[in-house]
């Protein structure tokens, strides 16, 4: 176990540093850029654990209404100012982090602070023979750490532990093309979060396969739930950025938010499985998620003209459509989902009603 009380110490008197750490990192930038999210961290493989990668340089700040980071560099090229802006927010700033450099090679600390000063972790990494070997953290909602093993000059392992407890353990296999899958592995079970995909893999034959098992298995889905009263929509619900992982909700007389229904259930793609798993990481890596939103609308248009009187009672405007679950693709998902002709119930009471969360 490692003694991160030092770190906690530290942490406890940062809001006092603030002013130190913002006026230090801010006259050793020379250079500003915009990316379209976080692109530099210091931990390895801390975005590829997430199925997730480094945010992409621009040319200058995206819209208001678009998240984005604008990071300032050093002289010899290390990003050490990172202020981050909502879109949400109207594009206001609401995280800052600097990284000090001033213990290098040895250590590298890094503070970050919401935009009011207040302390929300702090980050220190330790290096050896110039590879990092371990890094700590501090934060309001506790501590942990990573220790990295390297064969070679290649981060295979990682050990991770929160509150001086094991966590996690992140497992890295690679050949001469680079990374050939990562995995992490829990006390009693083990998520494979990444994995190269094989050869003649291609995302439109992908989407294609997903696209056909989801026809075939969100009906079993719904029968299977037993519903005997009238229903007005099927809902198939989805995270931005997780597409695939769809979750269908039934609403009945006037139930159209899911947080509204009680009749919900899982789809069944296992006879996809791997195939799907490899879709939704290629489509993160790619950032087209974009495309796993399209897919679903086309699943929910398709499904329009299926007879589900077959499997339950319906009314007379019911209807099928895709909703993520920020709420932000009603409008566009309704068009893409839903016959005009029968468009115009769901989109004045999603429009309407609002969602009761």
């Amino acid at each position: 176990m490692r003694d991160v009380s030092p770190l906690e110490t530290r942490f406890e008197r940062l809001s006092h540093r603030y002013q130190q750490f913002r006026s230090a990192a801010l006259t050793a930038v020379q250079c500003w850029q915009w990316y379209s999210w976080a692109a530099f961290d210091l931990r390895p493989l801390h975005f590829e654990r997430d199925r997730r990668v480094p945010g992409r340089r621009l040319p200058q700040r995206p819209p208001l209404r678009n998240d984005c980071h604008r990071i300032g560099f050093d002289a010899d090229g290390r990003p050490v100012v990172f202020y981050e802006y909502s879109g949400f927010l109207d594009g206001r700033l609401y995280c800052e982090t600097y990284r000090d450099y001033s213990s290098w090679p040895q250590t590298v600390e890094e503070a970050h602070f919401y935009a009011n000063g207040r302390p929300a972790y702090l980050h220190e990494c330790s290096y050896r023979d110039g590879l990092i070997r371990l890094a700590r953290t501090v934060a309001n909602s506790g501590s942990g750490y990573e220790e990295y093993v390297y064969t070679g000059d290649a981060v295979t392992r990682i050990n991770v532990f929160h509150n001086n407890r094991p966590y996690v353990t992140i497992n890295a296999a690679y050949d001469c093309a680079g990374l050939v899958r990562l995995a992490k592995v829990w006390e009693n079970s083990m998520e494979l979060v990444y994995e190269r995909p094989p050869p003649g893999f291609g995302i439109e034959q992908a989407c294609r396969v997903v696209r056909r098992e989801l026809i075939r298995q969100i009906p079993i889905a719904v029968r299977d739930l037993g519903i005997d009263l009238p229903a007005c929509c099927v809902v198939l619900v989805y995270q931005s950025e997780f597409p695939l992982d769809v979750m269908v909700h039934v609403g009945l007389d006037s139930e159209w938010f899911p947080a509204n229904m009680d009749d919900q259930a899982d789809v069944d793609l296992s006879a996809v499985a791997d195939t799907a798993r490899l879709l939704t990481q290629e489509l993160a890596l790619s950032h087209r998620e974009e495309l796993g939103r399209d897919l679903l609308c086309a699943v929910a248009a398709e499904l329009n003209f299926y007879n589900w009187s077959k499997i339950m009672p319906v009314t007379e405007d019911f209807v099928v459509f895709a909703i993520d679950l920020e709420l932000v693709d009603i409008d566009r998902n309704l068009a893409a989902c839903v016959p005009p002709e029968r468009l115009a119930r769901p989109r004045a009471e999603l429009s309407l009603t609002g969602p009761h969360m």
